[in-house]
């Protein structure tokens, strides 16, 4: 009993001094954030010296390609856009605060730079307006972080389809601010980002393979003003595999088929009429396909490699097809010369006959009459004899 009252009396001490450590440390964090948002206003950018620029960090934390719409010609991708400033308005010793060395306040309740994806035709965040927030530091820098969904413009180059490698451009800048009051930063300033961001956050889809993910600095002006904005390259390899097995080989296939079909002897011309036949419904085919290749292409004025290629079979086919009519045509004439050569030698042959028979019949008749006077010349005679 003793043992189980000590045990209580423990567990007892334990139980309260986490409570008042925790109300401790909830009371330091109200406490700090009634030193950040008293008298704090969120419409004034937040540094000493005015007409010094802040600097803004901008950095895409992770990746995913979610699709590549060919024809439109944009990318949709989900992605984590984070920022970092320094807010000269905010700070604290932390050792009068408990040690705390960082709080979360709403996202609407402190200043923030106007950045957002300049060439996105669709940005849709994750999470509300009135339910972000943002992570402020005892040093006044403040983090804040958007996962969202992105539909962005991505001009294709289809030259090499589908052998092809596309580089979309991202680019984020303040949209009021000019360089002389905001100046990005890229966080990660070696370049090629894939060095620092692991492998499973940057990833294209099955179709496309992502090869790079690279960052840099572009400075513009518009209407006299300097502006900076922060550009991502994004480069992006299509599996052609797709492409090989349902048009590369059906098409090399059709066109074998097809003048292998034209070009066997043939004995008469019913089957080279079944021939041709065979041809015209290979050229359908091949409309169909060359159909499919531009569904997934954009109007562009360049025709993509794998259009050459069908274009190529189209035109043999084209052509095997032509010449075979060509020799069918030939073929018929040749044989209707034949039939009346051969025609109009059995008539002579018939008349030839007919005429022979008749002479030879006419000379029948006169030996027959020769005979027949030769013998009553000599039945007279023989008749005078006798009487005489």
């Amino acid at each position: 009993m003793a043992l189980q009252a000590e045990c209580r009396q423990v567990s007892l001490f334990w139980f309260t001094f986490v409570i008042l450590a925790a109300s401790s440390v909830s009371a330091n964090e109200y406490d700090v954030y009634k030193s950040i948002t008293t008298n704090y206003d969120k419409n004034v950018r937040p540094i000493n010296n005015f007409s010094a620029p802040m600097v803004v960090s901008v950095e895409l934390n992770f990746f995913t390609l979610l699709n590549m719409d060919q024809k439109q010609e944009t990318i949709t991708f989900m992605t984590e856009v984070e920022t970092i400033w320094k807010d000269e308005n905010i700070g604290w010793n932390a050792s009068e605060f408990g040690n705390i060395s960082s709080v979360l306040i709403p996202y609407w309740l402190l200043w923030k730079p106007d950045i957002l994806v300049i060439t996105g035709l669709n940005v849709d965040y994750m999470v509300p307006d009135d339910q972000r927030f943002v992570s402020v530091g005892s040093d006044g820098y403040v983090r804040s972080s958007s996962p969202c969904v992105i539909i962005n413009q991505c001009i294709l180059s289809i030259e090499d389809f589908p052998f092809d490698i596309q580089t979309c451009a991202i680019a984020m800048g303040s949209w009021m601010y000019s360089t002389d009051q905001i100046d990005l930063l890229i966080s990660n300033t070696r370049g090629n980002l894939n060095t620092s961001i692991s492998e499973g956050y940057v990833q294209g889809n099955g179709e496309w393979t992502l090869v790079s993910f690279d960052a840099k600095l572009n400075y513009s002006y518009y209407k006299g003003v300097l502006y900076t904005e922060v550009i991502y390259e994004i480069g992006l390899r299509r599996q052609p595999i797709y492409y090989i097995c349902v048009l590369l080989i059906p098409i090399f296939m059709t066109a074998t088929i097809c003048l292998l079909g034209l070009f066997v002897p043939a004995m008469n011309t019913g089957e080279r009429v079944e021939k041709v036949n065979m041809g015209m419904a290979t050229l359908l085919s091949m409309g169909v396909f060359l159909g499919i290749v531009a569904g997934n292409m954009p109007k562009a004025s360049t025709l993509p490699l794998l259009g050459y290629y069908v274009l190529a079979e189209l035109l043999i086919c084209t052509i095997g097809v032509i010449v075979s009519m060509v020799i069918m045509v030939a073929h018929q004439r040749v044989s209707t010369r034949a039939s009346n050569n051969t025609g109009n030698e059995c008539v002579r042959s018939n008349h030839f006959q007919e005429q022979s028979a008749t002479k030879v019949g006419t000379d029948a008749n006169e030996r027959y009459l020769r005979r027949l006077t030769l013998e009553t010349m000599m039945s007279n005679n023989s008749r005078k004899h006798k009487t005489g």
